[in-house]
């Protein structure tokens, strides 16, 4: 018993871990702060054994509920200019004034530990009975429902269900209006609902059962809950709409884990009322935040009489009749559509109306008429407005997964919302503009992510608008993105404006005022965001320290902070935390997982390595360096198949370069399963949830080698989704390949010739150019599952963002990696990166093949440049299943080893040949012949200089090439169908089926129609017939 509770205990902390690792909204970075610091200065083990002292009965909880406290962070910032009359720009105001605050929990980890302790063994219970209306803060169940899933998951993503929320209900009212009926879209939000909960804990009893720790778990999270309650009510009362609580009540911490699902069950019974009194079309909640779709409803057009009747019946305020012909469209919508939920009643301090939830329960919990949108949509008239708010919230969802170019990088566009008065007859005037966080927060990624493929000077004008933005009180508004400001900054080496920045903060934050009634918070929101400062700053300095190490910088940040203040002491100390204990920002590391290897650790500023490098230091990298850091089970994030597999074809490179040896098996037969299990050690993934394994299948691992074919020379692997989307499409469809060729000049002397030289030309110009062609690649009309580069096209530092792509986009990708020279070696691989789908998550597979056989000019370009070309011990190929096509790559000048391609005839159905290549007439012929004598598609890349691009097929001359193309000078791509049901089933009959044949010709002498059966099965094709 007692080391299930260890085990217990450390599930919750890797929890913890990953839920602190992935919060990006940082409203709660003093929790990061809080966690990195002690897990660097004490390990795991110390928390982790206090923990369990309090589970044992051996410590009191009673001396961490004396350190329960709170931080203030902002809420809303008072507009000094609220005149529709009068639009300024101008934000330096005097003084800084916050009308609302939040508060935040401060407490020991040992209590976030408890709540998540809370969650595993009684909250998964309550988050059973929730109904599917409730959409946030959803807990990650396991698949018979009996718990929380093992491992880091906790939550599902809040991106996920956040779009699921928002979109059905803006789906269901377009289906409304589609079926001729009027449509009715409602969104409101509760005020201050976490302030006003009073849950009754006893409510919570029969969840807990009869085991003894349970008991003791739920009666210390009940404890915590009541310390808060009384300290917050207590101190900042006016937080809360009312300072009363009966004994057994509480409020809810924001910031403590337990509050998600006590937040969804709190207004469970709202629910269900909602799901008895109204009728919806669609009715959701993400947490606070409701949506409600009405069909055939009322316009807000409704007489006087009716609505004093409405208003009489349902008893809301008397006085709003008198207020009749003042009444706000959306006070009107809430009397004739939701009366049996909400009561409407006058504010007269405000001058407003505001709806009181009837149900005694909720008797502290009203929205304000503010917090309300309606939107009423008339059957029969344009749908342009809702289509256009659809098509909006789809593209801001899709902003941070599209691959950023320096044209897409637009200021303006994505910060300003421009309001316009389009009066009949009048010319177009502005009306009026707002701020959009979220386009802000996008922007900044985005300059960030080209920043560091680009000198920070070439960004210089887009620099100076986030320069003038943040000033006055925008400083304070916008903290939450001070990390990817200051990130920006940092990645750019903007020494200068950085120093000016943080002055600026500094100036705002002690200057800074609040209103009644928050005056006496006034030092604890200046020390919040002082401390928030410090970790944003440090969070940036972990991924790249040079500007910290500066005397110039440093001078500055004591002429700020002081010089003998310990501000910098501190800042110093956060930095060297977050890098040793992993918690940097991943998505900006240049090379995956290199955060968390022995060569990025550091007990000294000094000695910190970029993480945002372009290039790695490859003589002075040696495979202790490079391993990842060993401590058992340490990282807070999960590890993707994708990265694990490019680490792995880094890490291996490395380790050849150590040796003498130019002869090498570390990219064969070995290479995809060492990934698998890496991925499955790393992640720490139990032996009943490896459907990796089902994913991606190695036929060497499922029979003896002498049951293999060419055992020696190839490898067999099979790749499949688990649980695909596209389970409902035609099976036809499902055989129908979409195959993208890349026509793209590869400029070896201006380009591709410096790797071979050390001296790798990777910039934002060729990054763009490689994420333009990309982008044409995910257009939904093209729908490409397997796009093909030339060879030598893609710099090794791009590799990564190619595997993040086809990762998000999932379709694969086939692409010629510059050469690699590590000053001794040098490498030329061909790479496939193909996706798939597992149960719960989307991933990737890496595959890295050293070419088999270097040109002649190749070899004496390698030689010239002092180093030696590297090979495989045996001439080596992958025979690859993915989306049920079989298919093999073959680079360059292996196509003019016949006995080679001759391996695979009858066993698939396209062979890719990824080229640089001058004699494209001898080429050409070898294609033909490969198609006919192979009797399969054949896909040729090459440099359009070169040309020859083409996808063609063993048919008749006018219908061999699906796609040819010659020249050119900008990047196009191409992009052609195969049709695997229509050629395999004409490849496995005989001559006397396929001689009168429109398209195809007959299949040639010793062709083996058995392995086109087990193609068609989805069989292993290299298993002998033996």
């Amino acid at each position: 018993m007692a080391e299930n509770i260890r085990d217990l205990i450390r599930q919750a902390l890797k929890k913890l871990k990953s839920q602190v690792y992935y919060d990006k909204s940082n409203t709660n970075l003093h929790l990061r702060r809080q966690l990195v610091t002690y897990l660097d200065q004490n390990g795991k083990k110390k928390l982790e054994d206090s923990v369990y002292k309090l589970l044992m009965g051996r410590d009191e909880i009673e001396p961490f509920l004396k350190k329960i406290s709170y931080v203030v962070i902002p809420k809303r910032i008072k507009n000094g200019y609220s005149s529709e009359q009068f639009i300024t720009n101008y934000k330096a105001e005097k003084k800084t004034v916050i009308e609302d605050i939040n508060l935040i929990i401060d407490t020991p980890l040992e209590i976030h530990i408890l709540s998540i302790l809370w969650l595993m063994r009684i909250g998964y219970k309550i988050e059973k009975n929730l109904p599917n209306s409730c959409y946030g803060n959803r807990l990650l169940l396991n698949d018979e429902g009996t718990g929380i899933v093992t491992g880091r998951g906790l939550l599902k993503p809040y991106y996920r269900q956040y779009q699921l929320w928002r979109d059905q209900g803006i789906e269901e009212a377009k289906k409304e209006l589609e079926k001729g009926n009027n449509a009715t879209f409602v969104n409101l939000d509760i005020s201050s609902y976490y302030y006003n909960v009073r849950l009754n804990w006893e409510e919570l009893e029969e969840f807990v059962g009869n085991n003894e720790r349970d008991e003791l778990i739920h009666e210390m999270m009940f404890r915590i809950h009541q310390a808060y309650t009384r300290k917050v009510l207590k101190e900042v009362a006016e937080k809360s709409h009312s300072s009363k609580f009966e004994e057994s009540e509480v409020i809810l911490p924001i910031g403590l884990f337990s509050s998600y699902i006590l937040a969804n069950h709190y207004l469970k019974v709202f629910d269900d009322d909602v799901s008895n009194l109204v009728n919806t079309s669609y009715y959701g909640r993400y947490v606070d935040d409701i949506v409600f779709v009405l069909a055939d409803t009322k316009t807000a057009e409704v007489s006087e009489e009716l609505l004093i009747k409405l208003i009489e019946t349902y008893r809301h305020d008397k006085r709003l009749i008198n207020l009749i012909d003042n009444l706000s469209p959306n006070s009107i919508s809430i009397i004739q559509n939701f009366s049996l939920l909400f009561k409407v009643e006058q504010d007269e301090k405000e001058n407003t109306q505001i709806y009181k939830f009837r149900k005694q329960k909720y008797n502290l919990l009203h929205v304000q008429q503010r917090k309300v949108m309606v939107y009423e949509f008339k059957a029969g008239y344009s749908q342009s407005v809702i289509d256009k708010i659809q098509k909006d919230i789809e593209e801001r969802s899709s902003e941070f997964r599209q691959l950023p170019t320096e044209e897409r990088l637009d200021f303006d566009k994505e910060v300003y919302e421009l309001l316009y008065d389009d009066s009949f007859g009048k010319p177009r005037t502005l009306k009026n503009y707002k701020e959009n966080r979220v386009g802000l927060s996008t922007y900044l990624y985005k300059a960030t992510s080209l920043a560091i493929w680009k000198d920070g000077t070439g960004l210089k004008n887009e620099m100076e608008k986030v320069r003038v933005f943040f000033k006055g009180s925008n400083l304070i508004t916008y903290y939450q993105l001070w990390e990817k400001l200051f990130t920006l900054l940092v990645v750019a080496d903007r020494k200068r404006d950085l120093a000016s920045l943080l002055q600026s903060i500094h100036n705002e934050i002690k200057s800074l005022e609040l209103e009644e009634p928050f005056i006496s918070t006034r030092v604890t929101v200046q020390l919040t965001l002082s401390d928030y400062v410090r970790t944003s700053l440090a969070q940036s300095f972990a991924l790249k320290a040079g500007i910290l190490n500066d005397k110039w910088f440093t001078g500055r940040l004591e002429s700020i902070y002081g010089e003998k203040s310990d501000w910098i002491r501190k800042l110093i100390k956060a930095t060297l935390a977050i890098r040793n204990t992993w918690f940097v920002r991943s998505a900006y590391v240049t090379y995956p997982l290199l955060e968390f290897t022995n060569w990025a650790q550091s007990k000294d500023t000094s000695a910190l390595k970029s993480l945002v490098e372009l290039e790695l230091d490859w003589p002075h990298l040696n495979r202790e360096t490079f391993d990842l850091a060993k401590v058992p089970n340490p990282y807070p994030r999960f590890f993707n198949l994708y990265e694990v597999s490019h680490y792995l074809w880094l890490s291996k490179i490395i380790a050849n370069h150590q040796s003498d040896e130019f002869r090498t098996r570390s990219f064969m037969h070995g290479f995809i399963n060492e990934a698998i299990d890496k991925y499955i050690e790393w992640n720490n993934i139990p032996a009943d949830e490896l459907d990796v394994k089902e994913a991606i299948r190695d036929l060497a691992e499922e029979v003896d080698e002498h049951q293999i074919e060419n055992p020696e020379h190839l490898q067999e692997i099979h790749i499949q989704n688990i649980l695909p989307d596209d389970f409902e499409m035609d099976e036809e469809e499902k055989l129908k390949i979409r195959i993208g060729l890349v026509n793209m000049k590869v400029k070896w002397e201006h380009e591709a010739e410096y790797s071979l030289r050390r001296r790798p030309l990777v910039n934002l110009d060729r990054l763009d150019r490689i994420y333009r062609i990309l982008e044409k690649f995910r257009i939904d009309e093209l729908k490409t599952d397997l796009a093909i580069f030339p060879e030598t096209s893609i710099p090794h530092a791009f590799t990564s963002r190619l595997l993040w792509f086809a990762k998000n986009y999932q379709f694969g990708i086939v692409f010629g990696i510059e050469h690699i020279n590590t000053g001794t070696h040098a490498y030329n691989f061909i790479a496939t990166v193909l996706p798939f789908k597992l149960k719960k998550r989307q991933d990737a597979i890496f595959i890295p093949r050293i070419k088999n056989h270097y040109s002649h000019e190749e070899l004496s370009k390698i030689r010239a440049n002092h180093v030696k070309a590297v090979n495989n011990t045996k001439h080596f190929y992958h025979l690859l299943k993915w989306r049920d096509l079989y298919f093999t790559t073959f680079y360059c000048f292996e196509l003019a080893d016949i006995e080679h391609r001759s391996w695979f005839r009858s066993k698939a159905d396209l062979l890719i040949a990824s080229e640089l290549n001058k004699d494209v007439n001898y080429f050409s012929n070898i294609i033909d012949s490969t198609a006919r004598d192979l009797n399969m598609y054949v896909a040729q890349v090459n440099s359009s200089e070169y040309g020859d691009n083409r996808l063609t097929r063993p048919a008749k001359t006018i219908y061999k090439n699906l796609i040819r193309l010659d020249g050119g000078e900008n990047d196009l791509v191409i992009i052609a169908t195969i049709d695997l049901k229509e050629f395999r089933e004409y490849l496995e009959v005989g001559y006397e089926d396929q001689k009168d044949a429109k398209v195809y010709k007959p299949s040639p002498p010793s062709f083996d129609h058995e392995k086109v059966k087990r193609r068609i099965r989805g069989e292993w094709v290299l298993k002998s017939n033996d």
